[in-house]
């Protein structure tokens, strides 16, 4: 029993559908990506690019402010193992990224609404590599309350009507009646002889007056 349930919590949690949080603002290194929100604790960041130039940077998160203006102790650096407060230098810094696929887990604590900011931020000089201003309300998916908008069904397609039998490009049409052409009667026997006779015996009547 517990077997099905883990596998049906399974379906569930992958049935959830993503919601785009928004893209990176492209400022330095080529930086950029869409990043969506999986659920209220991790972050998915699709064809993220950077030139891993910079000698101290990390994915970055604020609760406040921006990248260049906020609190450091409401800030932690994020990687795709673990997370660390901001002036931790065992935070490995960033390689270089080609079109890659990063997931993020949020610190301990966090959820996707506390967030207001992330950075691609270089430690060393403060410099702002590239950033995504979050909107305020944003509400990432949850199971039970609604996420990404779903999509419209598609409309029902209605079934064709038969189209006729067809030979050639000749369509099966009812035959026609053919024109009923009624034949004169035919004299009944012996009305062809009583009218070949009348002559004849008009002309001897004729005679008899003589």
């Amino acid at each position: 029993m517990k077997t099905v349930a883990c596998i049906l919590a399974l379906a569930v949690t992958s049935a959830l559908a993503e919601l785009k949080v928004g893209d990176f603002k492209t400022l330095q290194h080529d930086v950029s990506g869409s990043v969506f929100a999986k659920d209220d604790k991790t972050i998915v960041i699709y064809n993220f690019n950077y030139d891993g130039r910079g000698p101290d940077a990390f994915f970055w998160i604020g609760k406040e402010g921006s990248p260049k203006n906020t609190d450091e102790s409401s800030t932690y650096i994020l990687s795709e193992g673990q997370n660390y407060e901001y002036r931790d230098n065992a935070a490995p810094v960033l390689g270089a990224y080609k079109d890659q696929t990063i997931t993020l887990t949020l610190p301990e604590g966090w959820k996707m609404s506390d967030v207001k900011w992330i950075s691609v931020w270089c430690r060393k000089f403060s410099v702002d590599f590239g950033n995504l201003i979050v909107e305020d309300g944003f509400k990432a998916p949850v199971e039970g309350e609604p996420g990404s908008p779903a999509a419209e069904p598609e409309p029902e397609l209605k079934p064709e009507e038969p189209l006729p039998d067809v030979e050639g490009n000749d369509v099966y049409a009812e035959p026609e009646a053919e024109p009923s052409s009624k034949a004169e009667p035919e004299p009944e026997p012996g009305m062809a002889s009583t009218l070949t006779l009348a002559p004849a015996l008009i002309f001897a009547l004729a005679a008899l007056n003589l």
